[in-house]
């Protein structure tokens, strides 16, 4: 599988030794299945900012002061 754009710096710093396929892809982020130290692991991968599928931008300050998300 071709190796994506995010995950590229963690290959070329021997940190992944191998991507073997994608997992889930969601709103935030995508999951890989890699290969790391032999072993099989799976590598979460954020989504730049402007491409998360939310519809209000992140929250400056406390958190507990937003208001709900309409179900």
């Amino acid at each position: 599988m071709k190796i994506p754009k995010r995950l590229e710096p963690l290959v070329h710093e021997g940190l992944i030794d191998e991507v073997l396929g994608a997992l889930k892809s969601g709103k935030e982020a995508a999951v890989y299945v890699v290969r790391a130290d032999g072993d099989v692991r799976c590598a979460k991968v954020y989504k730049a900012v402007d491409q998360r599928g939310f519809h209000k931008p992140s929250l400056d300050g406390d958190p507990l002061d937003a208001e709900p998300v309409p179900q």
